[in-house]
């Protein structure tokens, strides 16, 4: 088993830009094209960026770095990227290596790079275990043309393999803007067969789809290739096709600037100037200036080359027609003038040197893509709940990308998104004409949910029409406590509140929900048992004689207790009183009206209880004059 030991030269990582290589737009210029009076004094400036990206340490990611524009892969818009020592290109940021893990590891192994999802959207070219913490060979990056028809090389440049150190790899990508065609050229690729089995896949990965070279498509799988190439075309959003092409490396010059460029004008063998910027004044007698920059070509070989482009200049006594296109907010300078409002403008020039010239301006503004929202800029979000925000008009064509606490997040470019945890959010909005947008900060703070415990009751079973005291365990002040279902609680408490009184009937299951301040709610339940409770108390005496206190005998009924009939009998077994529940009890006398003598009476009641069923109780009563 191999160990390898994990050290990262900083800022050894790889920018991908997108790019499609032309002829005339190897440098790009502005003007590159401009119509003037002869005399007329302006500055023409030069862009060019290319750069070395050394990784000298085994095993590892490189950092975050912008592509610069879109480039769309399985279906899916990124502008950023990384590169891993072992030969391959991902899209999937959260891999980077940062100042708080520098040493963000890449596993050299495929099988457990892919099932460590290492590998879940990447273009390796090919991916293999490459050795660079040997400090032998490169790893260099150059952006070429102008938008939209861009290009952007990345060069493995006689990088050796881990095992077999005199094996050394040289192999480029090219990713192509607006087609996002992506091209793979190997120059050299040996095979190590006595190392990881001389694994070497080539090819796309997107999560669960792939598009691999046959041949090359599975670790343990030994072979090599020299001067070869292959060019992957999106074939929709799930696939893509697979051609061999001409092998046709683009050339690289290392590191080189701008500031590098060196300026001819027409008619000049000799250079005028080397910078970024000329100024110039026009001449009839230069139609053109020529920028150039020569460097090492990179890795393909010794020799020099040379990028250039042409900067036109145009003038006399002629119409020209000026076609612009800026966004809202901006401004153009039309020979001086800044002019921001769509129309059309014209200016007539003169000079000493005879160049009478109309130009007309015919500028068109383009919209700022509409980021308008509704929602609240600041929300609360309770633990385990998500919410979704987004724009109220989203708009075809239109490309978004949302951002949390300023790192945009892979993968949300819908103009909505569902949000799970708190941070700031804020969606960036790109119109086909690249004007752009982004929406107020919207901040999500996350909240606890509150406590919800109905404390244990205190009586197991209680009869029924009884009253109960339930309450919250560890109430907290600020919060709602609402109890369910809110019958049993009408005639006592309510059922708002931390601690209520209810009357149950029946068996009830009851719930508490418990509010914070933020809205954040958490519940609870709980049974309550009743049964019927149909025991009637009977008093043993009573005096009827008129004061107003313990006149009349009758049953002392509980709630839910209903009385159907009571009889009362003297010693000899005679009906004295026959009763129902329309009167008050027997006032001892006879059905004549005759009081009844002191003596003890026998009684007989029917009743019936919360349970529906009828119940009857006898005993004897005192009667006491």
């Amino acid at each position: 088993m191999k160990y390898k030991k994990l050290l990262l030269l900083a800022g050894a990582f790889i920018a991908c830009s997108l790019a499609s290589l032309d002829g005339h737009a190897q440098i790009t210029l502005s003007p590159a094209d401009t119509t003037v009076c002869p005399g007329t004094q302006y500055d023409i400036k030069g862009s060019f960026s290319s750069d070395f990206g050394d990784i000298t340490t085994d095993d590892v990611f490189g950092s975050v770095v912008n592509i610069g524009f879109n480039f769309i892969f399985y279906g899916q818009t990124y502008n950023k990227c990384v590169i891993s020592a072992n030969n391959f290109i991902s899209f999937d940021t959260s891999l980077a290596s940062t100042p708080a893990n520098p040493y963000s590891y890449s596993n050299w192994v495929y099988d457990g790079a892919k099932n460590s999802s290492q590998l879940d959207n990447v273009i390796m070219f090919p991916f293999q275990d490459v050795n660079m913490g040997l400090n032998q060979g490169t790893i260099s990056y150059q952006t070429m043309g102008a938008a939209p028809h861009r290009i952007f090389i990345v060069e493995f440049c006689h990088c050796p393999l881990f095992s077999c150190t005199n094996e050394l790899v040289t192999n480029q990508v090219i990713l192509y803007e607006g087609t996002n065609i992506i091209e793979m050229h190997i120059t050299d690729n040996p095979s190590c067969p006595g190392w990881n089995g001389g694994t070497a896949v080539e090819g796309l990965r997107h999560n669960s789809l792939q598009d691999l070279v046959p041949g090359r498509d599975a670790p343990n799988l030994p072979w090599s290739a020299t001067n070869d190439a292959r060019r992957f075309t999106p074939n929709g959003t799930g696939s893509y096709i697979i051609d061999s092409i001409p092998y046709n490396p683009i050339p690289i010059i290392p590191g080189a600037k701008a500031s590098n460029i060196t300026w001819y004008e027409e008619g000049n063998p000799y250079p005028i100037a080397t910078d970024s910027v000329i100024h110039v004044t026009a001449s009839q007698n230069i139609h053109y200036y020529v920028a150039t920059i020569t460097g090492q070509n990179g890795c393909t070989g010794t020799n020099d080359i040379t990028f250039r482009d042409t900067s036109w200049v145009h003038f006399g006594t002629k119409y020209d027609t000026v076609n612009v296109s800026i966004c809202e907010g901006e401004s153009y300078n039309f020979l001086g003038r800044h002019v921001y409002q769509a129309g059309q403008y014209d200016t007539l020039f003169s000079s000493a040197m005879g160049c009478d010239s109309f130009i007309t301006l015919n500028l068109t503004v383009n919209p700022l893509p509409d980021v308008s929202m509704k929602q609240a800029r600041s929300l609360d979000l309770c633990s385990g709940d998500s919410v979704r925000i987004g724009i109220d008009h989203p708009e075809n064509g239109t490309n978004y990308q949302w951002t949390k606490d300023g790192s945009d997040l892979p993968g949300e470019t819908d103009p909505s998104i569902m949000i799970h945890g708190g941070g700031t959010y804020v969606l960036n909005a790109t119109t086909s004409y690249g004007c752009q947008a982004s929406t107020d900060p919207v901040t999500i703070t996350g909240r606890d949910k509150p406590e919800a415990k109905i404390a244990p009751l205190t009586n197991e079973v209680i009869c029924a029409y009884d009253t109960l005291q339930l309450s919250a365990q560890n109430p907290q002040s600020g919060y709602s406590y609402t109890w369910e279902p809110a019958k049993p609680f009408r005639s006592e408490t309510g059922n708002q509140g931390d601690k209520v009184t209810g009357v149950f009937l029946q068996p009830t299951e009851i719930s508490l929900t418990v509010y914070n301040q933020f809205g954040c709610n958490n519940s609870d339940t709980a049974f309550v048992q009743t049964k019927p409770c149909c025991e009637v108390f009977m008093p043993t005496a009573f005096t009827p004689n008129g004061d107003g206190t313990n006149d009349y005998f009758k049953p002392d009924l509980q709630p839910g207790q209903v009385l159907v009939s009571m009889k009362v009998y003297n010693r000899l077994g005679q009906l004295v009183y026959n009763g129902n529940t329309n009167k008050t009890g027997w006032d001892g006398r006879f059905n004549n009206g005759t009081p009844a003598a002191t003596d003890t009476y026998m009684y007989l009641i029917e009743y019936t209880c919360a349970d529906g069923k009828l119940y009857h109780k006898k005993g004897d009563i005192n009667l006491i004059r």
